[in-house]
Formats: C-alpha cells, sequence, structure tokens
C-alpha cells in the first residue's frame, strides 16, 4: 500500500521517496513508476490525477503524465524510467491541486444543498480541466437551480470549516452521509457543517471561503433528471469575467447600456425577421420577372441567389408550363456551392440527375418530371453542362 501524503497535508507538494517498482506500461513510451510514498493524488472518484514531476538521482526531471490507484497502490507513469530502490525526489503543481480543490468542495456544497432540498442523489460526477458535472436523480426548475447556486455562495460567505474524519465503524454505522456506493473497510468522511456529510476521498480546502464563488453555469434534462455544469473559485471568476467582457462589448456595438442589451437584441430580431419577410418577398418579384424573361426559351436556366427549394421547385413548376425541354434553376454560389431543381414535362429527368453526378460530382435525384440536389462547382461550369443538355434536347 503507498503512503498516501495528501491524506495527511493537501499542501504538502514536495516530497521525498523510493521506488518501489519501474516497469513499461500499456502505453507507448511511458513507463509505470511505484514509490513507497506520494503526493500525488491519483484519478479516483471522478477527479482526474494531479500534475507534476519526478526528480531522480541523476537530477533529470519527468514529467508525471498520469496517476492511478490499484488495489491501494498508487502509479505514476513518466516518460522517464527510474531504479528501483533509487530516491527520487516529487513536486506537485500546486495551482493545479488547489484549483481542484476549489472545485470539488464546491461539488459537495451544491450537491448537498440539491440533495436535502429535493431528497434526490447525485448519480453521477466529473471533475475535468474545464469543468465540474453533476448528475441528479430528480429535475430542476430553473428557479430550484438558481436558489441552489444562491445558498451556496451563502455557505462559501460563511467560511465554515471543511472537516476530514475517519470514524471507526460504529460511529459510521450511526452516521448519516452520501456516498454513490456501498463501501467497506475504512470511510473517509468530509463534513460541512450544516450543509453536506459526504464519503470522499479527494483533497479539500480547509474552508469553505476558500472558494470564492460558486457558479452554476447550465442545467439540462439528463436521463429523468438534470445534468449540472459548475465552476468554482478561479474558474468561476474567469467565467463571469468573460460574460461581462461580452456583455459590455455587445452593449457598446448596441449603443445601450449592458442592462438593455436583452431588450435590443429582442428589437433587433424582431427587425430582422421583417426585413428576411420582406427580402423573400422582392427576390420572388424577381424571380418572377426573370422567368418571363425566358419566354421563348425551351430550355430556360436561371440564376438566383438566396432562394430556398421551395421557391426553387415554385418556379420550375411554373417554368415548364408550354415547354418541353428543361428548365432549371441554381441557386447559391461559386464559393459556397448551388442547390439545384431542374423539370421537365418532356423528358425523364432521372438520367439527368446520372449525368450530373457523374460530370459535375453533384448530389441528388428524384422522380421523372423533377430532380434536385446539390453541385460544387463554378457556374461557368454548370453553364456549359446545361447548354450540352439543352443542345441534346434539340437534337432529340
Amino acid at each position: 500500500m503507498t503512503e498516501e501524503i495528501y491524506n495527511e497535508s493537501v499542501e504538502t507538494t514536495a516530497f521525498d521517496a523510493v521506488v518501489v517498482s519501474c516497469e513499461k506500461s500499456g502505453r507507448e513510451g511511458l513507463f509505470t513508476v511505484e514509490l513507497d510514498r506520494t503526493a500525488f493524488f491519483p484519478e479516483q472518484g471522478g477527479q482526474y490525477a494531479d500534475r507534476g514531476t519526478l526528480t531522480g538521482e541523476d537530477g533529470r526531471a519527468a514529467k508525471v503524465a498520469d496517476v492511478q490507484i490499484r488495489d491501494g497502490i498508487i502509479l505514476h507513469l513518466t516518460a522517464k524510467p527510474f531504479r528501483t530502490g533509487e530516491k527520487v525526489h516529487g513536486a506537485v503543481e500546486w495551482a493545479d491541486r488547489y484549483d481542484k480543490m476549489q472545485q470539488h468542495t464546491a461539488e459537495h456544497i451544491v450537491s448537498g444543498i440539491v440533495c436535502s432540498a429535493l431528497g434526490c442523489s447525485n448519480v453521477g460526477f466529473a471533475l475535468g480541466p474545464d469543468h465540474t458535472h453533476m448528475d441528479y436523480d430528480a429535475p430542476m426548475t430553473r428557479e430550484q437551480v438558481r436558489e441552489a447556486e444562491r445558498r451556496a455562495n451563502e455557505a462559501v460567505w460563511k467560511n465554515l470549516p471543511v472537516q476530514i474524519s475517519w470514524p471507526d465503524a460504529e460511529e459510521l454505522s450511526r452516521l448519516s452521509y452520501r456516498s454513490k456506493k456501498e463501501l467497506e473497510g475504512a470511510v473517509r468522511i468530509v463534513t460541512i457543517p450544516g450543509v453536506d456529510v459526504c464519503a470522499c476521498c479527494a483533497p479539500h480546502v480547509k474552508r469553505t471561503g476558500e472558494i470564492g464563488l460558486i457558479r452554476i453555469v447550465s442545467a439540462e434534462k439528463y436521463k429523468g433528471g438534470v445534468r449540472m455544469v459548475m465552476l468554482a473559485g478561479q474558474r468561476a471568476l474567469a467565467y463571469d469575467t468573460g460574460m461581462l467582457d461580452a456583455l459590455n462589448e455587445t452593449a457598446r456595438s448596441l449603443s445601450v447600456k449592458p442592462e438593455q442589451v436583452p431588450g435590443s437584441v429582442e428589437k433587433l430580431r424582431a427587425e430582422d425577421a421583417k426585413l428576411r419577410y420582406d427580402l423573400r418577398g422582392l427576390r420572388q418579384k424577381l424571380l418572377e420577372i426573370r422567368i418571363a424573361e425566358t419566354a421563348g426559351e425551351e430550355n430556360p436556366v436561371l440564376f438566383e441567389p438566396g432562394l430556398d427549394r421551395n421557391q426553387m421547385q415554385h418556379a420550375v413548376d411554373g417554368m415548364m408550363q408550354g415547354r418541353s425541354g428543361f428548365c432549371g434553376i441554381f441557386s447559391g454560389s461559386d464559393e459556397e456551392g448551388y442547390l439545384f431543381v431542374i423539370g421537365s414535362v418532356g423528358h425523364d429527368c432521372r438520367p439527368v440527375a446520372a449525368a450530373l453526378r457523374r460530370e459535375l460530382g453533384g448530389k441528388g435525384g428524384g422522380r421523372d418530371s423533377m430532380i434536385q440536389g446539390s453541385v460544387n462547382v463554378p457556374e461557368s461550369a454548370i453553364r456549359t453542362w446545361f447548354s450540352k443538355l439543352a443542345e441534346s434536347d434539340a437534337e432529340a
């Protein structure tokens, strides 16, 4: 069993140890190093491993790529091998450790409050390098989420002690605590008075005030309950700063005060919808004019930007009246490609779709009287291809 220094002191980040064993790992270029003692917290309990370095007697340092625990033995993965019996110096990256301590303690606060208020269980937890997510087996309203966040921050401001204990079997049997699974043997209990009592193996801050701020950034339906994404401490501050900067920049661009941004955005959305409606009407009128200009053409083809498939299909239906040749409309640009609709009352269009796929790399198909799809070639290439189609119709 590896001596777990982080259980004795979470602030201890520098330590000396002896290499018990070193073997090639299953990961290419990495070695599995077992020490007699370590301050590195391994990946467990939903939390990723500590970062840092191991330095051997030759003075060369190796980054610790990962730390795993197997049956009480903690294994360090490094790119450098170490000799069995060699003395090494370990250094845990404190900024990363402290960040995780803030996140994990904040999770205890939020989960303690949510589970107590809703009578539910925390059935999932993952602390990653970017955010923490928690899964609960009960749904929550937006108001309940914000109330949980408010109460969680109140617990932070009270600067409550975060107590670590190892109760004996008798004490444990009388204790009501949260746990995602049945536990046997010694159980480490983390208690935040009046907020949470939970079985947990991870390092935590000593007092809740060290967290500073808790921010719940989202809460979505998940497997009949809710998945909550949370940021705490430095992560929460960075998030709020980014959101505030974005809000102020948006306010400046709209020439309004920050609190007026939602109303201004809603007004712009309404104006945009009206402009889109008006533009669609104008494009429809222009399309009708362009169709009228094709009178007398047996195989007309039009290139018009901004049309949807319904408009294109309706236009081709109109163009086909009184013509036996091929009628086509393409909408798009050389940069983004073109949508197309081609129809005919005098010919089967399905071979045309096959030819378009074969000769221009187009996609699509349809029925005998009308085909549709997309093609990503320049307008000039399409016009040349359609001219050949018209010539084949004239010859027929």
